[in-house]
């Protein structure tokens, strides 16, 4: 921050001004955070509401009527993208996981098919605390109620 003040602003700055600024910008994002959480809601019933049929399901945990949530996982599956699968790709579903950068950690579950042009189509996919046997078994039930393929 020092040498960005230096040369970008013409500033001198000194490191005790520097951890205040640093130590105030966490603060905001932190608040930010939060914010940010409770609008989780919200974007899950516009989620609903746009698209009807399609199947949307957010999980937090709450181990007292008290605490603030803590959120879990959210799975998202569009009805257009779960109907075309039906009618237009091979029935076969491709699955992988990969983990969050940045401040929220976690990891993202995808499913994805192929179509008749050997393109790849998405289907669902889900943002989960940890990839595990759990975490894994319930997005697969959810996308088997999805797809409807039973075994």
């Amino acid at each position: 921050m020092i040498k960005l003040g230096r040369e970008e602003l013409n500033v001198e700055l000194n490191k005790k001004l520097c951890f205040r600024a640093r130590k105030w910008a966490l603060e905001k994002i932190r608040e930010s955070v939060v914010h940010e959480f409770h609008r989780l809601w919200d974007y899950v019933n516009t989620l609903r509401a746009a698209n009807v049929k399609g199947t949307f399901d957010l999980v937090v945990e709450r181990p007292n009527a008290t605490d603030i949530p803590k959120f879990r996982r959210i799975y998202v599956c569009f009805s257009a993208l779960r109907e075309g699968f039906k009618m237009y790709c091979r029935p076969v579903v491709g699955l992988d996981g990969c983990f969050l950068k940045g401040s929220f950690k976690g990891d993202i579950l995808s499913a994805v098919g192929r179509d008749c042009n050997n393109q790849i189509f998405p289907i669902a996919w889900a943002v989960v605390e940890v990839e595990n046997r759990e975490t894994w078994a319930w997005f697969l039930n959810n996308l088997q109620h999805d797809i409807g393929f039973g075994d």
